[in-house]
């Protein structure tokens, strides 16, 4: 309801199930070198979650009040940090920009700047490195802190539909989704969309 809408949220969580150690296994030997040793349980994890936006910029200066979608720009920022060494993402730190309704025949669409900074633990980093060692790989430290830079875009297609384009540059990557591989990851750019097709709307089987 205000012209100009603002949110903060702060979140602390505890998980209580087991999870495999980062480094160690139950043997006491290097999880990357002997991935057949039995895994080393730890038990339960916990941390903190900061999020917040502020609209910043209306180009009606505030004046159309009862328009929902006006054309403005908003900052948005969130942190969210473990506090157990034994999990492989100890921080991740994300802000940006976002350009809100610019044309107001089509009040949906948004176009948007996000920078993000992710640090892995540094267990974690080590058995990266263990792992790619034991793939055939080099086996040289991997950074633990991870950077992406970011355009993106939500248009309304109509009837429902959605599409959402990203543009990524990214710096330091590492081998978290496929760590036993010789293959060193490198900076470079990734693009892609999510298409959202509400079938329910569509088929009439869901109010639009």
């Amino acid at each position: 309801q205000e012209a100009y809408p603002g949110r903060v949220s702060l979140t602390g969580f505890y998980n209580t199930a087991d999870h495999e150690d980062n480094f160690k296994t139950a043997l006491g030997r290097s999880k990357g070198l002997f991935p057949g040793d039995p895994a080393l349980q730890k038990s339960g994890t916990s941390g903190v979650v900061l999020t917040a936006s502020q609209t910043v910029w209306r180009a009606d200066g505030g004046a159309e009040a009862a328009n929902p979608h006006p054309a403005s720009i908003a900052l948005y920022t969130g942190t969210g940090y473990a506090f157990d060494p034994t999990i492989p993402i100890r921080f991740n730190s994300f802000a940006g920009i976002l350009l809100q309704s610019p044309d107001q025949t089509r009040p949906n669409d948004t176009y948007g700047l996000k920078a993000n900074w992710q640090r892995i633990n540094a267990n974690y980093a080590d058995f990266l490195a263990d792992a790619n060692a034991f793939a055939g790989g080099s086996g040289a430290p991997f950074s633990r802190d991870k950077f992406i830079f970011e355009a993106n875009a939500h248009i309304d297609v109509g009837a429902g539909v959605i599409l959402e384009p990203v543009v990524q540059y990214v710096v330091n990557p590492n081998s978290f989704w496929n760590p036993y591989t010789a293959r060193r990851p490198k900076d470079g750019v990734y693009g892609g969309f999510t298409l959202v097709v509400p079938l329910g709307t569509l088929l009439g089987l869901a109010p639009g």
